[in-house]
C-alpha cells in the first residue's frame, strides 16, 4: 500500500506549484475577508476559501510526504540498516492512516461546510 501512495504521489509531483499557488490565493482571499472586507456581503467567500486552503494544503502535505519513502528492507542489508528501513517504512504507514483519517476529516467537514454555506447565501 506504501508503494502505491508513492507511485501516486510521484505521479502527482507537478501540482505542488498549482496546489501552493492555490493555497496562497485562499489564504490572501481568507485574510482579506476577515481583516479588510466592509460589506456583509463579501463575507460568503470565507467558507470557501478557507476550504480551499484546508485541501490545499492536505494534498501538498500528502506529495510532499509520500515522495520520499525509503524502498523495502533487502535481505543482503545489515541488521541495523535492516531496522532502520522496517522502522522508517512504520512511521510511514502511521503517516499513511494519519492522512487516510484527515481525508475523511476534511470531507466530512467540507460537506458540513458546502451545506452551511448553501443554505446561508442562497
Amino acid at each position: 500500500m506504501l508503494n502505491n501512495l508513492q507511485s501516486t504521489a510521484r505521479k502527482l509531483r507537478w501540482l505542488r506549484p498549482l496546489l501552493l499557488l492555490t493555497g496562497l490565493t485562499a489564504l490572501a482571499v481568507f485574510t482579506y475577508v476577515l481583516l479588510l472586507a466592509g460589506s456583509a456581503a463579501e463575507d460568503k467567500y470565507i467558507l470557501p476559501s478557507l476550504m480551499t486552503l484546508f485541501w490545499s494544503g492536505t494534498l501538498y502535505w500528502f506529495i510532499s510526504a509520500f515522495t520520499r519513502l525509503p524502498a523495502r528492507a533487502n535481505s543482503k542489508d545489515g541488521f541495523f540498516k535492516r531496522c532502520k528501513a522496517h522502522i522508517v517504512r512504520g512511521f510511514y504507514s502511521l503517516l499513511m492512516m494519519l492522512a487516510f483519517a484527515l481525508t475523511l476529516v476534511m470531507v466530512f467537514i467540507s460537506i458540513r461546510s458546502i451545506n452551511i454555506w448553501l443554505q446561508s447565501y442562497s
